[in-house]
């Protein structure tokens, strides 16, 4: 007993294995497979016809499962009409069901399956084959409905395939109430009844009759074997026995598109004569194409205004793949523009595009379409976000010409200069350009010009190559030279300004800044004033920005000024000093251009000046020394006199230099000046000694505290005694005293 008990264990284990086993078999659906041939005249390879077999009918199938059958699937097929109004087959009839066992290592997607009967008087027994003259087996078929045999009837007749069951696999009963229809064709034509889309109607009759199954719609997962228009009036008009699918649309891109195209009448070869040995079906190869799928769709692009841009997508298909961007003023790409390659697009066909001057282009989108034989998808659009803003302080870039569009940028996209290469000479190799911006309205000479100034240097002949620069000022740069002292004209005050434009020229200055500042004074090569056309000078709404440009040959500093000469000379140092009863005035300049004389001014009160000597101009460039003697000046009353130079230039133009002030000292003091005053760090004290001597030099506040002594020992003649350390000194009045001789000299100075 103890024994019987495990071996009924152990059978009833193996049969909990199989019903699972059965149970996760596939659980089909309409479409997953097709009827791809059907022949209900007698087999031509029958001995009957002269053939060697016992072959009557047969018909085919297709799989169109993603996947494949697994192995173990059980599906139904029979010829027994079905009832719409029933909601069951046709009863009292003796029509035969048969059942499928997909075999062992199941059948794959697009594999044709070959039934085919046989009769051995009195049975009728159907095989499944992988091949059409049935040499190979396709899985078991068995007679589920005893003594009634499924036979086609070539009077008309059908054939459903079907699974039972619950949803959580087939039930191994043909007959269980809960049936799900896979496809079925239908061969039969009612003299008026019979319709494509309900076949017989809701209450058929016969064994050769029959309603469209439940869940099935001709031509999509079922069809009628005809194609002629239907109801006809005829008897036995547009019936056929037999048919195969043609192979149209066997080669797609969907399994729905594949279903419909083999569920279409119109796609199959009629007969009413058995098709030859051979030939019973048409031996398609079922092809399902791979739609465009998007890997890697294209990214935002947030880059430098004017540079390039570049977008990239990846995508995969069946076949070869073409690409063409499109580009659209919204993110719905509402209407969008196809792209064809130009100065400004590049590779629109292909999976890269490149934007070679993205000018402009801020705020668009774009996207690839992507296409095969399968047709065209569509990447995400990406957008183009596009920045330029001008630096806020000292910038440099060296780059090549006909680099980034010619445009310099340092970074973040903070924009320096374009110089684009254009004229006889145009310029090449590596260009470095510079900007400086002042925290005020520099002046030199007395002649304001704009706070952002600029140094442009290529590599390879500064002097003589020619381009096109562009420079670029705000508006607030305008509106502080405007309200700048000595600022006689105005640069624009606003876009609309046209005579702000006519006013506004360029200093050019030759050669590169000797001290790094790049301004007017550090050049020494020349300068020139260009009158740029007001065409080119532009107010960009976009970036809030004026575009001056103009074409030059020769790289140099730039400045932006009102004045229409350049900047005639630079001034580079003015002093004076008292020698006996004389007042002696030394002078540096540099850079002299269209520069003519210095007149020499004298004042008594430091407002009204009167002209006390002329100095020729030595108009060329380098350093020049010059000097005048106000010979006897001492002599005039009062403490102090007060002098400036007048500097004209070759077309009358004027500007006038600083004022030194000379003290008239006391009798005896060997002090000719003290400067600068008022001071910041340091005090100079020139003094003029007849004979060598001891001299003690002492800074007190207007207590009297001594702040510095300094004992030293002075040469014959003209010494220049600095005092420092003196730089950290409050804001306010000093004395500042010197001994000589037994007496005291005393001066007074302001910090």
């Amino acid at each position: 007993m103890q024994q019987f008990f495990r071996i009924a264990g152990s059978c009833l284990a193996v049969l909990l294995v199989i019903t699972v086993r059965g149970y996760a078999q596939n659980n089909l659906s309409a479409g997953d497979i097709v009827i791809a041939s059907y022949q209900s005249d007698k087999d031509l390879s029958n001995s009957d016809l002269g053939g060697t077999t016992a072959y009557t009918d047969r018909f085919s199938i297709v799989v169109t499962k993603s996947g494949g059958l697994a192995a173990g699937t059980i599906v139904y097929f029979t010829d027994n009409g079905w009832n719409a109004s029933t909601g069951n087959f046709i009863t009292g009839l003796s029509e035969g069901f048969i059942k499928w066992t997909v075999p062992t290592g199941g059948i794959a997607f697009g594999k044709e399956v070959f039934f085919i009967s046989s009769y051995n008087d009195p049975a009728t027994s159907w095989n499944a084959w992988l091949n059409e003259n049935g040499t190979s087996t396709a899985g078991t078929v068995t007679t589920e409905s005893g003594t009634n045999y499924m036979e086609l009837s070539s009077g008309g007749d059908q054939l459903l395939a079907y699974q039972t069951g619950p949803t959580a696999g087939p039930a191994s009963t043909y007959n269980n109430t809960t049936r799900r229809f896979l496809t079925a064709v239908h061969a039969n034509v009612e003299t008026n009844v019979t319709t494509y889309a309900a076949w017989d109607g809701t209450t058929p009759a016969g064994g050769h009759q029959s309603s469209l199954p439940t869940g099935l719609t001709n031509g999509t997962n079922a069809f009628l074997l005809s194609q002629t228009t239907l109801p006809v009036a005829t008897v036995g008009s547009g019936e056929y026995d037999n048919g195969k699918y043609n192979g149209t649309g066997a080669t797609t891109c969907s399994v729905t598109s594949l279903v419909t195209a083999v569920n279409t009448p119109a796609n199959y070869v009629l007969s009413n004569t058995a098709f030859a040995i051979g030939a019973t079906s048409n031996h398609t190869v079922f092809t399902l194409n791979n739609p465009v799928t998007i890997g890697t769709n294209p990214v935002v692009q947030s880059v430098c205004n004017g540079l390039t841009a570049a977008y990239s997508v990846a995508a995969t298909g069946s076949g070869a793949l073409s690409y063409q961007w499109q580009q659209s003023a919204d993110a719905a790409f509402t209407s969008p523009v196809t792209l064809a390659n130009n100065s400004i697009y590049n590779g629109v066909t292909t999976s890269a595009l490149s934007i070679l001057d993205n000018t402009g282009l801020s705020g668009k989108y774009y996207r690839a379409v992507v296409t095969n034989t399968c047709g065209p998808v569509n990447s995400n659009g990406a957008t183009l976000t596009l920045n330029a803003s001008l630096p806020t302080s000292a910038a440099s870039l060296t780059q090549a010409v006909n680099t980034n569009n010619n445009l310099y940028y340092s970074s973040p996209c903070a924009l320096i200069t374009k110089v684009t290469p254009s004229g006889a000479n145009a310029v090449s190799g590596n260009i470095t350009s510079k900007v400086w911006i002042e925290s005020s309205v520099p002046v030199a000479v007395g002649q304001p010009f704009v706070a952002r100034h600029y140094e442009i240097t290529p590599a390879t002949n500064a002097a003589t190559a020619t381009g096109t620069v562009t420079l670029y000022f705000t508006q607030a740069e305008f509106n502080a030279f405007n309200a700048a002292p000595g600022s006689s004209l105005d640069l624009p005050t606003g876009p609309a300004d046209n005579l702000g434009k006519t006013n506004l020229r360029v200093g050019k200055f030759s050669g590169t800044s000797n001290n790094g500042t790049g301004l007017p004074a550090s050049y020494t090569q020349g300068a020139i004033v260009i009158d740029p056309n007001d065409a080119d000078i532009v107010w960009n709404s976009t970036y809030s920005r004026w575009e001056v440009s103009v074409s030059v040959t020769g790289f140099s500093g730039f400045i932006i000024q009102t004045s229409t000469a350049p900047l005639p000379l630079n001034l580079i140092s003015f002093s004076g000093h008292l020698t006996n009863s004389d007042v002696v005035l030394k002078w540096q300049t540099e850079s002299e251009i269209n520069h003519d004389h210095f007149e020499v001014e004298r004042s008594t009160n430091g407002q009204n000046f009167v002209t006390v000597g002329r100095v020729a101009g030595v108009n060329t460039s380098g350093l020049q020394n010059y000097s005048f003697t106000d010979a006897n000046a001492a002599q005039l009353s009062g403490s102090r006199l007060y002098y400036r130079l007048k500097m004209v230039s070759t077309k009358n133009e004027e500007e006038y230099s600083k004022i030194v002030t000379i003290t008239l000292s006391d009798a005896g003091s060997p002090v000719i000046n003290v400067t600068p005053n008022p001071f910041t760090g340091y005090v100079k004290v020139t003094v003029q000694m007849p004979e060598a001597a001891q001299l003690t030099i002492r800074l007190s506040d207007v207590t009297g505290k001594t702040l510095k002594t300094q004992h030293l020992p002075v040469a014959k003649g003209e010494t220049i005694i600095p005092v420092t350390g003196i730089d950290q000194l409050v804001n306010g009045i000093y004395l500042l005293s010197v001994q000589y001789n037994g007496r005291m000299y005393t001066y007074k100075l302001v910090k």
